[in-house]
């Protein structure tokens, strides 16, 4: 018995503690990531910088979003209900609604701007790249019918004291008091405007996935590690089966949202890696010139190609070159 009430006093902090440290890091990463784009952009990525700019934005709100709401989702069908116990409790459940509609929004956007990115990369072997403006009005176009679905999607969702809502979780959860919960989400499923609102994003991810899997065929390794991280979305997104199924867990409902998080988490720290230019000034902001640096310069086609490294330590420098395949 006191180990069940163990179990049921840690299992929210343990919760909580995912909630805080995985934003606060993916936070951490998008800050630097934009401070390298504004400080540390060298000329020949001055153009790819734009797409780098707007991921890393993207991220940014995606993260605090999801920070704001904490949100557990609760289905029972035809309904689908979304729990708020983030920092958006404090102010309204109209203000959760819009951090959810945002966190969902960028989710989607993040992966139509790798779309773009990859695009962009596989574009410049053979064609001369676009310019800034050019690439700022590409993200923007493909962004309206994205901004438009988060604002119909922010308003499906009832607020907080409809009763149907009230009803889903009193229902999954009798023990529970739910009186003064932020409560929000589809009342009907079955109802053609709100199918549209939820069902946009099962159909969207995959197709999505499907370019990014066609353009990595064409590259590497970066490409590969960027085209599997919108895969994590989707097994968020076949989470919500079992959920479907009955199987009602405070865990699952909470981890559906952090699983989502995982790609703005991660694409930051895996841009900064892969770039240079970012990977050498973020290395110099967080060790100075006193750490052991080794700094990769090279061709940005995906052929085989030189790499030149250069290490430097204690005022010396190294120089060691070798054959390999260059990243892109």
């Amino acid at each position: 018995m006191r180990v069940e009430i163990l179990i049921h006093m840690i299992r929210p902090m343990v919760i909580l503690i995912f909630h805080i440290s995985l934003p606060a890091f993916g936070f951490l990463m998008s800050m630097l990531l934009l401070v390298a784009i504004f400080r540390g952009t060298s000329k020949t990525i001055k153009n790819y910088s734009v797409l780098l700019f707007w991921c890393a934005f993207n991220d940014l709100v995606a993260i605090v979003s999801e920070f704001m709401g904490m949100e557990r989702l609760a289905i029972l069908p035809p309904s689908l209900v979304l729990i708020a116990t983030g920092p958006c409790t404090l102010i309204s459940a109209d203000f959760c609604n819009y951090c959810d509609s945002f966190f969902c929004g960028t989710i989607i956007q993040s992966v139509i701007i790798q779309c773009i990115s990859f695009w962009y990369r596989l574009r410049i072997l053979s064609k001369p790249p676009p310019g800034a403006i050019i690439l700022n009005l590409i993200v923007l176009v493909f962004a309206i019918p994205n901004i438009v679905h988060m604002i119909f999607f922010k308003y499906m969702k009832t607020v907080y004291d409809e009763p149907t809502l009230l009803k889903v979780v009193q229902t999954l959860y009798p023990q529970t008091n739910w009186t003064g919960t932020f409560l929000y989400g589809l009342s009907d499923l079955f109802d053609p405007p709100q199918s549209v609102a939820l069902f946009y994003y099962y159909a969207i991810i995959p197709i999505l996935v499907a370019f990014l899997i066609f353009f990595r065929s064409r590259a590497v390794n970066l490409l590969t590690i960027h085209s599997l991280l919108p895969m994590i979305i989707c097994i968020a997104c076949a989470s919500h089966i079992l959920l479907i199924l009955g199987v009602y867990n405070p865990e699952i409902e909470a981890f559906t949202f952090l699983i989502a998080m995982i790609p703005p988490i991660l694409n930051p720290g895996i841009t900064i890696w892969f770039i240079k230019p970012y990977k050498a000034y973020v290395t110099r902001i967080l060790f100075g010139n006193h750490f052991k640096r080794i700094f990769t310069v090279g061709s940005t086609s995906n052929a085989s190609g030189s790499r030149v490294s250069v290490i430097e330590k204690n005022g010396k420098t190294v120089t060691q070159q070798k054959q390999i395949d260059v990243y892109i």
